[in-house]
């Protein structure tokens, strides 16, 4: 007696398929998820690049007018600084041709310590901000 081939799939077959299936999809759910993640975190990251910018510009302003501390609003979110001076360079003008000692100018390089904090999470940071103050005014 000649048995009759079978065409199709036995259930095991099939199930074989379907893990394999779910595995991929699996897999393509991790990738796009972190791919995701990845480009949430970068946003996040350029926006917060840009307001310390921002933050870094206003405060370097504040120090030129003489100011030492203060606050600032950007983008919704306040922040106070302090600066603390470092350093005071005077100018060089220009070199005596009798001493060769170099000659002060009108002006000094300051070099301030700055910290600000985020008032919302107490979040702080740190930096060096140099700024040229003129004896003049």
């Amino acid at each position: 007696m000649k048995r009759k081939k079978q065409s199709g799939m036995t259930l095991i077959e099939v199930l074989i398929a379907s893990i394999i299936l779910f595995m991929a999809l699996g897999l393509v759910g991790v990738v796009y998820q972190q791919n995701f993640d990845t480009q949430r975190r970068t946003q996040q990251y350029l926006k917060e690049a840009r307001v310390v910018q921002s933050l870094m510009a206003a405060i370097r302003f504040a120090l030129q007018q003489g100011d030492t501390e203060g606050k600032l609003n950007m983008v919704g979110m306040p922040y106070s600084w302090k600066a603390e001076l470092i350093e005071a360079k005077p100018e060089i003008n220009s070199v005596s041709p009798e001493t060769g000692l170099p000659e002060s100018g009108s002006g000094k390089l300051h070099l301030f310590s700055i910290e600000v904090t985020n008032e919302n999470t107490q979040h702080n940071f740190e930096f060096k901000q140099a700024v040229w103050l003129s004896n003049r005014v």
